[in-house]
């Protein structure tokens, strides 16, 4: 990865254990990314590896830097 010239975003909704509820913009130290592909992926890895769920996600944006 030599450019980082994307970035992508989830938003989701977060649930604490009490039934409280956040919407939540996440952007990980992977969404970086030299492609729209490679950003992605690392987002989404960032976002499963923090306990999310495919369920609670609104959108993912990829943007071009």
């Amino acid at each position: 990865m030599s450019n980082m010239d994307y970035n992508t975003s989830i938003l989701y909704v977060k649930t604490f254990e009490d039934g409280t509820k956040f919407i939540v913009d996440s952007c990980g130290q992977n969404s970086w990314g030299s492609t729209a592909k490679e950003s992605c992926d690392g987002a989404i890895a960032d976002f499963v590896a923090e306990g999310g769920v495919a369920q609670d996600i609104l959108s993912i944006e990829t943007v071009k830097l």
